[in-house]
């Protein structure tokens, strides 16, 4: 008996619609929880009287971390032989080991920042968590040593606390990204110089609810992990001292069903099936003819948690009814055949039950093999193509909570990033009866790409060549003609690209503080996409502004030279950003394309929210 029982994870296709649906800002829309807004802003003039003089024991703090954290660089520099050394060279490696392990008098502070520079000047590589985290630490030790025993310090708490307050209350009356940034601004600010702790954690509390959500129904799980089983295979074995050999068809089908658990989702295929078969056994002189019927019933459990998937092993129940057609002695001995009837008919109940244990272990056997399998090629994928690369940009989410209930399968995640602030309102309501939905708010796409792009310097080649790693190939809008010379950008270090959700529209901005075009640099251009989302006759689409708005950051009257960047660059990002987004639907790719069509229900931007959810059309029998 061999049948296939394939087993595919919901959470690789929530990754897929998370991927495809693409500094804390926030709409400009009401905020909710006024009243714990404007508690904050009174803790903010309660901290004023409860300032903390720095002291040798804050430097001495940061000096540890920051050593851990060039040890790890160190050894990571190591493994790359000559380019290592390179990179040493570059970073003013003996310059830092030799003003952090000081002894006596106090750190060359312009030595440290001259150092800090280059660690933040935005080049390939140094986006990557060894190099972040001597660069975070690099700085706050550098200001650490600057403002111990300097009135400075003191004299500029107080007007932080008053601007953090102004954007708490600016907030509390009307989310908007200003406000935004300038709370997570200020919170930085306040634990580069180790004040005001409690105040602190208040706000990251305020901000600290999950901004991205995904959801699936059961029915769709099971539309996609469900599967029939219509196999005719050889069957090989030997029942108390019988070998049997034959064919065996078995039919049936595997059926996912959720098990609520609010730590984990967990699924758990059913597998019901009948093999029939058609043996000849053979023991001592005769030959024994036969039909077969078993009854099968297994279980094998699946969990999905924040490390990847797992399986308990399979389980389960088998039941034989076997009916013997004939006997034949190898001589023709009808003595030999009366005598082998009468003990194949006592004997036929215990064969039974030794058949039925058999096929438990077959099968627990095969379902364990297809998935382990899947399991393992699934959590190599999630650890090497997700998971570690994120961690080591430092990107992946702070909270991430998969569980399920008897209708769904649900991720809740949360990136702060170092913004260290996520959504502050809690997310939209999902119409009933959607199958899949994605909430995702503003502050998850701004701080995942201040963490990816903040600072940093592009050149088009190897975008192009990440773009095609991500996805395959390079879309077609995105392949320049051959009269346009290749460009790099600077992207701005906070706010390298926003998207803000309000009122139905959603806007999406690209601020570079540098365009290069060939040889020739042009200054800073924020490049703006606003789409406004159209609901009409059952359908939905996003419909881009007619003109793209392009401008210097602060500046409305353009010079010569940004009059020419900004004719260049609406030629380019008018093909990079699509006239209309329709929301026609899709139909999900490889296993999960037995599923059928899933089309739109709701399609919604408000509050700093974008709301997608769809509905399940079953595809044609």
């Amino acid at each position: 008996m061999r049948w296939r029982m394939q087993f595919s994870f919901l959470f690789l296709s929530l990754a897929a619609t998370v991927a495809s649906a693409v500094s804390a800002s926030y709409a400009d829309a009401p905020a909710t929880g006024t009243t714990d807004f404007v508690k904050l802003a009174s803790q903010c003039d309660e901290a004023k009287a409860h300032f903390r003089p720095l002291t040798a024991d804050d430097l001495n703090q940061v000096r540890d971390r920051l050593v851990v954290a060039l040890d790890r660089l160190d050894a990571r520099l190591k493994l790359a032989g000559d380019n290592g050394d390179a990179w040493r060279k570059y970073l003013l490696w003996d310059v830092v080991q030799k003003e952090v392990r000081r002894t006596e008098g106090k750190p060359d502070r312009k030595a440290l920042y001259s150092a800090f520079e280059r660690y933040n000047a935005g080049h390939e590589g140094l986006a990557l968590s060894w190099f972040i985290d001597v660069r975070n630490a690099l700085y706050e030790f550098s200001g650490i040593a600057r403002e111990i025993e300097s009135p400075v310090i003191q004299q500029t708490y107080a007007p932080i606390l008053d601007k953090l307050a102004n954007h708490i209350k600016g907030f509390a009356v009307k989310a908007n990204r200003e406000d935004a940034l300038g709370i997570s601004d200020c919170v930085i600010r306040l634990k580069q110089i180790h004040q005001a702790s409690e105040l602190v954690a208040a706000i990251e509390k305020q901000f600290a609810q999950p901004n991205l959500l995904a959801e699936a129904s059961e029915a769709t799980i099971a539309a996609g992990l469900g599967e029939t089983i219509d196999d005719t295979a050889p069957i090989e074995d030997c029942i108390m001292g019988t070998s049997i050999s034959g064919t065996g068809h078995t039919v049936g089908k595997t059926e996912p069903k959720l098990t609520p658990d609010d730590s984990r989702g967990v699924i758990d295929m059913f597998l019901f099936a009948t093999a029939y078969s058609q043996t000849v056994g053979l023991n001592g002189p005769v030959c024994i003819y036969s039909q077969g019927e078993t009854k099968i019933g297994a279980v094998k459990r699946l969990w999905i948690d924040e490390e990847g998937v797992h399986s308990h092993p399979a389980s389960s129940n088998a039941e034989t009814n076997t009916e013997i057609q004939d006997i034949k002695s190898h001589r023709g001995s009808k003595l030999i055949e009366r005598i082998a009837w009468k003990k194949a008919g006592k004997s036929l109940p215990k064969a039974e039950g030794v058949a039925a244990q058999h096929a438990e272990a077959k099968i627990n056997a095969r379902i364990d093999a297809q998935a382990d399998k899947t399991v393992e090629e699934a959590n190599e994928k999630y650890q090497n193509k997700i998971r570690k690369p994120l961690e080591e940009h430092k990107l992946f989410p702070e909270q991430i909570n998969v569980s399920s209930t008897e209708s769904a399968l649900k991720a809740v995640t949360r990136l702060s990033g170092e913004a260290l602030i996520a959504a502050p309102t809690a997310p939209p309501v999902v119409a009933e009866g959607s199958d899949i939905s994605v909430r995702i708010h503003e502050s998850m796409i701004n701080n995942f790409a201040r963490g990816a792009l903040g600072g940093m310097t592009i050149e088009e080649e190897k975008f192009q060549a990440k773009v095609v790693e991500l996805f395959g190939k390079l879309p077609d809008k995105m392949r320049p003609n051959d009269k346009e010379e290749p460009w790099t950008v600077s992207f701005a270090s906070r706010e390298p690209i926003t998207v803000s959700f309000a009122d139905n529209t959603f806007t999406i901005t690209i601020r570079g503080t540098q365009f290069v075009t060939g040889t020739k640099p042009y200054p800073g251009m924020n490049i703006s996409a606003t789409y406004t989302i159209v609901n009409k006759d059952g359908k939905v689409k996003a419909v881009r502004a007619e003109k793209l708005d392009i401008a210097p950051p602060g500046k409305t009257t353009l010079s010569s030279s940004e009059s020419g960047l900004k004719t260049m660059l609406e030629k380019r990002f008018d093909k990079v950003f699509d006239k209309e987004i329709s929301g026609e639907g899709f139909v999900p790719q490889g296993k999960f394309a037995k599923a059928g069509k899933f089309v739109p229900v709701q399609f919604e931007a408000k509050d700093g929210w974008l709301l997608l959810a769809w509905k399940r059309e079953p595809a044609p029998k």
